[in-house]
C-alpha cells in the first residue's frame, strides 16, 4: 500500500493549467459585499501587513457544506487568492476516502489500519476541526496522506504541519515523517492542548503519521485534521471545513470546533451556510435566526479580533421540480442579521439572479439536474465572483486610507 501511495505522487507531479471562467450569467454591479467597509477591516488590516512584508501569513477559514467539503468553490478561491497573494500552503486537509466519503481531489491518503469515521451531522460532539473524527485501536498505525500535484496550477509542497488530535496521555504517541524515501526525518516542534507541530528540513508533498505505543497508552488514537503549511513563502493559508448536508445547527452543538479552529489563528471567518437549512418543507425562521446568531457568537467569543464574512445560498429547487421560497427567506434573514451586526456579507442568492435563477445556470451547464448543487463549472465560477468582490471592496479600502 505504502509503495503504490509513492507511486501515485511520482507520477502525478505535473501541475494543469487555471480554468477560465465561463461566460458570465450576473450583473456585475450587483457582486459585491455589503457591510465590507466596516466588517473587514482587521482582515484588510492584515492584507496590507502582508502585501508591506510586516507579517508573512494571512489566515482564512471557510466554513460550509457539500460544496466546501468536495472543495470546488475552495478550491478555486484557494488558487485565486494565492496567486494573488502568495501561497503560504494548502491548509486544513483530512483523510476523507478513509472515513468512506467524496474527497477533494488534491488529497491523497492510505492506511492498512482499520479506522472508525464519525461526522458532523451523526455525532457533532465527537468530532473536531474537520467535521469528522477518525478513530483506530491500533497502537501501531500509519496513516499516509499528501498532495497531487496535477489537480491545481500551484506548488503543493509544504515544510511544516499541525496535526490536530486527541493529545491524551493514555493514547500512543505519534511521529510524522516523510512518505517519499531520501527525506530527512520529520522534527517535532512543540505539542498544544490541540495537538503538534512538526516541521521538515526538506519541503514535501505526503507524510506518514505513525503511532508509537507507551506502557501508559490504554486508549485510541484519534484523528481530526491536519495544517499542511509553507513557511517558506509568505502568503494566504486557505483552510476549508465542509460537510455534506451541514446545518448552522450542526457547527453550533459540535463543541470542539473553536477549540481547534484557534490553532489557525484565522484573521478571517467566511460562513456559507443555509442550503440544507432551507432545504426543508417547514422552515423555522426564528430557530434559523438563533442558529445563526449562535455560530457568530462561538467564533466572536473564542476569536473577537476575527473577522467574519457570511454568505447567503443559492437559489435552489426541491424533489427537482418546485421551486423552493425558503431560500429567500434565508438569504434575507442572513442579509438581515449581517446588516444590523455591522457583519460584512455576500449575497450570492441576489448575485446569482435570485428567484428562478437556478434554471438558467442548469441551463447553461452550471447546475446539477437536481438544480440544488452547481457543477463543478458553477462553484468554480462562484469562487471567482466572490474573489473578484472580496478584491474590489479591499481595493476600495486601500484607496480609501
Amino acid at each position: 500500500m505504502r509503495h503504490l501511495f509513492v507511486y501515485v505522487f511520482l507520477l502525478l507531479s505535473v501541475p494543469l493549467p487555471a480554468q477560465v471562467a465561463p461566460v458570465s450569467l450576473i450583473d456585475p454591479a450587483e457582486n459585491y459585499i455589503s457591510q465590507s467597509q466596516r466588517g473587514l477591516l482587521h482582515f484588510y488590516e492584515r492584507l496590507l501587513a502582508l502585501e508591506s512584508s510586516r507579517i508573512r501569513t494571512v489566515n482564512i477559514v471557510h466554513i460550509g457544506d457539500s460544496h466546501v467539503q468536495a472543495d470546488w468553490l475552495t478550491g478555486q478561491l484557494r488558487q485565486d487568492l494565492q496567486q494573488r497573494f502568495g501561497n503560504a500552503g494548502r491548509g486544513l486537509v483530512f483523510p476523507f476516502r478513509l472515513a468512506g466519503t467524496n474527497s477533494p481531489g488534491d488529497i491523497v491518503c492510505s492506511s492498512a489500519s482499520s479506522w472508525e469515521a464519525t461526522r458532523l451531522i451523526s455525532m457533532p460532539t465527537a468530532v473536531g476541526i474537520s467535521g469528522f473524527r477518525l478513530r483506530t485501536y491500533n497502537p501501531n498505525f500509519q496513516l499516509q496522506i499528501g498532495l497531487r500535484g496535477d489537480v491545481y496550477a500551484s506548488d503543493v509542497s509544504f515544510d511544516q504541519v499541525k496535526v490536530l488530535f486527541d493529545t491524551d496521555p493514555r493514547t500512543p504517541a505519534l511521529t510524522v515523517n516523510p512518505s517519499l524515501p531520501g527525506y530527512p526525518p520529520g522534527r517535532y516542534v512543540s505539542g498544544r492542548t490541540w495537538g503538534q507541530v512538526w516541521s521538515f528540513d526538506t519541503p514535501v508533498s505526503a507524510i506518514t503519521l505513525t503511532g508509537v505505543p507507551h506502557d501508559e497508552s490504554t486508549l485510541p488514537t484519534s484523528l481530526y485534521g491536519v495544517s499542511f503549511e509553507n513557511t517558506r513563502s509568505s502568503g494566504i493559508l486557505y483552510h476549508a471545513i465542509g460537510v455534506n448536508g451541514a446545518q448552522f445547527n450542526h457547527y453550533t452543538a459540535a463543541s470542539n470546533l473553536m477549540v481547534q479552529i484557534r490553532a489557525l489563528q484565522p484573521d478571517l471567518i467566511i460562513l456559507s451556510l443555509g442550503a440544507n437549512d432551507t432545504h426543508v418543507n417547514t422552515f423555522n425562521t426564528d430557530a434559523f435566526f438563533r442558529e445563526i446568531d449562535r455560530l457568530v457568537a462561538m467564533i466572536e467569543e473564542s476569536l473577537p479580533f476575527t473577522d467574519i464574512l457570511l454568505t447567503t445560498p443559492g437559489d435552489a429547487w426541491r424533489v427537482r421540480r418546485y421551486r423552493n421560497p425558503h431560500v429567500a427567506t434565508g438569504a434575507g434573514i442572513i442579509n438581515s442579521y449581517a446588516q444590523n451586526r455591522d457583519i460584512a456579507c455576500w449575497d450570492f442568492y441576489r448575485i446569482m439572479g435570485g428567484d428562478g435563477s437556478i434554471q438558467r445556470w442548469y441551463l447553461a451547464g452550471m447546475a446539477q439536474p437536481d438544480r440544488l448543487h452547481l457543477t463543478r463549472q458553477g462553484y468554480e465560477y462562484e469562487a471567482k465572483m466572490l474573489y473578484q468582490a472580496l478584491v474590489s471592496s479591499y481595493e476600495q479600502y486601500k484607496n480609501g486610507r
